[in-house]
């Protein structure tokens, strides 16, 4: 048996096409990750994209790491604390957390999430 390979995405920043989610102005899209949901430890990762318009709000069902690639996102949390994260941040959502993520002009960013890769 083989053993895994890795693989590389070139210019997945400017190239990959992200997914509509919702609203119209929100995209997400894994590009990676675990496809096994047997796998005792399953991460994936993606793009994330939002424009200005309606915020996303979600109470998340695992653990997630956001890092802001460009722009900004206006990002609060169910209990009253709220970031304004701009491009370099790194955000934690840990599993349970109730989250509004908005944004006055544009944002991208990538995550990583303790799930098995969306199919």
């Amino acid at each position: 048996m083989s053993s895994p390979m890795p693989l590389h995405f070139p210019k997945a920043q400017s190239e990959f096409e992200i997914p509509h989610l919702a609203n119209g102005n929100i995209f997400l899209g894994d590009v990676v990750g675990s496809i096994d949901s047997s796998d005792p430890a399953p991460i994936s990762g993606g793009l994330f994209r939002m424009t200005k318009g309606e915020p996303f709000t979600a109470t998340y069902k695992y653990h997630e790491t956001l890092i802001v690639l460009e722009g900004s996102f206006d990002i609060s949390d169910d209990q009253g604390k709220s970031v304004k994260a701009s491009a370099g941040d790194l955000y934690w959502i840990p599993k349970g957390a109730t989250v509004t993520i908005g944004t006055e002009d544009s944002g991208l960013a990538f995550y990583t999430a303790q799930r098995s890769k969306r199919q």
